[in-house]
């Protein structure tokens, strides 16, 4: 999941271990997972969801 959200393999063992985020990093990823979110799928109530593009990843 690491390598497909955020093109580094290691970026969630990163954060697992202590690790951080930038905050461009976070909106990227959130971004891909609202376009990439299933539609049969509720969207977490308490999660902002950015609005999905047309287009998926």
């Amino acid at each position: 999941m690491s390598t497909i959200v955020f093109n580094r393999g290691a970026k969630l063992d990163g954060i697992a271990n202590g690790g951080d985020l930038a905050t461009g990093t976070f909106e990227r990823a959130m971004q891909w997972f609202s376009d990439n979110w299933p539609d049969d799928v509720a969207w977490p109530d308490d999660v902002s969801r950015p609005a999905p593009h047309k287009e998926a990843a």
